[in-house]
């Protein structure tokens, strides 16, 4: 059986992804650029777009980061810079 094979299907998916927007996320303590502690729940009121890298990955995960800031700019500047947050996580 190929690998392939055992994939939920595009319903599924959408549907999984779906089912949590509006949950809350637990109160997980990160560190920011600058080493203080920050909380996802600090982030609360908003959207928030949670971007996860591996940080020692040389080539797409720094291609997806320059993609998704392009993303962010254009939707900040047609919805509001204030109107949503993103944290990426490495």
């Amino acid at each position: 059986m190929p690998a392939w094979a055992d994939r939920p299907d595009r319903e599924t998916v959408l549907a999984t992804s779906q089912s949590v927007i509006g949950k809350r996320l637990e109160s997980i303590s990160l560190l920011d650029r600058d080493a203080k502690p920050v909380t996802l729940e600090s982030f609360r009121g908003k959207p928030l777009l949670i971007s996860v890298v591996y940080t020692a990955c040389a080539h797409s995960c720094s291609i997806s980061t320059r993609y998704l800031d392009m993303a962010v700019q254009r939707a900040r500047s047609a919805i509001g810079k204030e109107a949503f947050n993103v944290v990426t996580i490495g």
